[in-house]
């Protein structure tokens, strides 16, 4: 299963996370936690700043690594085909969750090409990301071939369950 999340959200006045987002990364990282479902966790990939982008993807990829207390790396990147060409290099994707971190404005494009890599039905997720909304989760099943766009992850109990009740949203 792949995760795509947002960066969580900052102070106004600067470029990195606000308290209250570090506080929603340790929530993400107990709810990701209880998800894997024994299935390990095999990286984090977020979006590496440049000129005109912040630091809270790092800053949220690097404390939910921290929180979730797993041997593995954070690999930042400037664009899509860096994470693809990473992701493409894991033999057996369906043995592992992968989380990406990835700026708001440029999940769903991003979703889009790891639709589009992986032949899964992109039908759900035809629209922009929320602005406002820092609990959403797009989910990309490797396996199943399904992927959707579930406004907040924090309710989530099992994996396959919140999975299959995110479909149900759409149907």
């Amino acid at each position: 299963m792949i995760y795509i999340v947002r960066h969580q959200e900052g102070e106004s006045f600067s470029n990195c996370l606000s308290l209250r987002g570090m506080h929603r990364v340790h929530r993400m990282a107990k709810v990701l936690r209880s998800s894997f479902d024994n299935i390990p966790l095999k990286c984090i990939h977020t979006f590496r700043p440049t000129e005109y982008k912040h630091l809270r993807p790092v800053q949220t990829a690097t404390i939910l690594c921290t929180c979730l207390n797993e041997r593995f790396s954070v690999f930042a990147h400037v664009s899509y085909d860096g994470v693809l060409r990473d992701l493409s290099r894991i033999a057996d994707i369906n043995r592992y969750d992968i989380v990406i971190v990835w700026h708001h404005g440029e999940i769903m494009d991003m979703a889009n090409v790891l639709c589009d890599y992986y032949d899964v039905s992109k039908s759900l997720l035809g629209f922009p990301w929320p602005e406002n909304n820092y609990d959403g989760c797009v989910l990309i099943d490797t396996e199943s071939k399904d992927a959707c766009f579930v406004s907040t992850f924090f309710q989530k109990k099992r994996k396959k369950l919140f999975f299959l009740s995110c479909l149900k949203l759409f149907q």
